[in-house]
C-alpha cells in the first residue's frame, strides 16, 4: 500500500535552470512523487519519446516516457522515487524508453 504523509497539500515547485530559448520545466512534488511540467519541447520523430529520470546516489532510474503536445507542452507523472532523490532530469530515448539515458539529459531540475 502506500502512506500518505501530511495533508496531501504541501507540494513544492521546483523550476529547471532555463537556457534561452530552450525547454523549460517545473517539478511540482508531493513527497516521493511529483509531476513535470515542460514547455518549448521539440517535437520528436515518431520512433523517439522523451523519458523522466530520477538521480539517486549517481545512479539513473528511469521514470515515464511521454511526448509533447503539439504547443511543444507536456506533462509527466514521477510516480514515486523522489525521496532520497538529488535530481530528476530528461533524454529523449528509443520509443518505449530505456532502461539506462542513450543521450545525456538536456534538463535538469536539482532537487534538495
Amino acid at each position: 500500500g502506500y502512506a500518505i504523509r501530511g495533508s496531501g497539500d504541501e507540494t513544492e515547485t521546483i523550476a529547471a535552470p532555463a537556457s534561452p530559448g530552450g525547454p523549460t520545466a517545473t517539478l511540482r512534488r508531493s513527497g516521493d512523487s511529483g509531476t513535470l511540467e515542460l514547455a518549448r519541447l521539440e517535437q520528436l520523430r515518431s520512433s523517439e519519446v522523451y523519458q523522466a529520470w530520477v538521480r539517486r546516489a549517481g545512479r539513473l532510474e528511469p521514470s515515464s516516457v511521454f511526448l509533447p503536445r503539439d504547443d511543444g507542452t507536456a506533462g509527466a507523472a514521477i510516480p514515486r522515487g523522489l525521496d532520497g532523490a538529488d535530481a530528476v532530469m530528461v533524454t529523449i530515448e528509443p520509443r518505449g524508453g530505456s532502461e539506462h539515458p542513450s543521450s545525456a539529459p538536456f534538463l535538469a531540475i536539482r532537487l534538495g
